[in-house]
Order: structure tokens, then sequence, then C-alpha cells
């Protein structure tokens, strides 16, 4: 999944770098209370992140994802920082598939939804594409 944090340059221009910071810092306790062991989650840059949830047979991958997403609302709203996510996350049914990909569809996915009025989650499917 990729995720962005919606009014994030506004807690930056408002109330200053070392507030955006505190932000940033929620959310990574956050994230990191959240995943597994096996999980990797990276912060991209500003105020992108992505979390790949490997072998996840075991629960339906919305659930995983709302569950990050839970945790890091609950740290936003403790703070009392008005700030909310844009999540794309997607569910690749192969092996062969590089990590750069699987962040294009979900960062794909995340602007689709920044741009139909941010706050929300748009998960998709990634099937192989045929061969031949």
């Amino acid at each position: 999944m990729s995720f962005d944090l919606d009014g994030f340059k506004q807690i930056n221009d408002q109330r200053g770098h070392a507030a955006g910071d505190d932000v940033l810092r929620a959310v990574g306790r956050a994230i990191r209370g959240t995943v597994r062991e096996i999980d990797v989650a990276a912060r991209l840059g500003g105020d992108e992140f992505a979390v790949l949830l490997p072998d996840n047979r075991a629960r339906p991958p919305e659930r995983a994802v709302e569950r990050v997403r839970g945790a890091i609302m609950d740290a936003l709203s403790r703070e009392g920082w008005p700030v909310t996510i844009s999540i794309g996350a997607v569910t690749v049914q192969q092996r062969e598939i590089a990590v750069d990909e699987m962040i294009r569809v979900s960062d794909k996915l995340m602007y689709s939804v920044k741009n139909h009025g941010k706050n929300a989650l748009k998960h998709e499917l990634h099937a192989p594409a045929p061969v031949g």
C-alpha cells in the first residue's frame, strides 16, 4: 500500500516544520506498532509512505490495510493533528513482481483517491499480464 497524508502541507505552513516532524514521528510509531515482523514499511519522501504486507493469505488484505490506517488515524487524532490519509492498496497474486511495480500501482491508486476527494482507500487486485 502507498499512502499520503492529506493536510500535511498546511501543518508545515501554519505550525512549522517541527510540528510536521511530530506528525511524521506519530505516523512512524503507529505503523511500527501495527505491522508484523515480516512487513516492510518505509517513508518514500515528504509525507508519502509505503507498507508491504507479504504473505497475507490468512486474512483479507483490506482488513490489514484498515488496521494500519486505523492506527495512524488514532495516533493523529490523539495528538489533535487535522490530517487524514489517502491510500492506494494493491493485492498481488504472483511472486515474480518487482517491488517498484507494486509501489507504482499502489501509488497510482492513491493519487486516484487524492483526485476524488481524499481520505479514502482504493484497493485493487493486480493479476499477472497474459503472456503471448
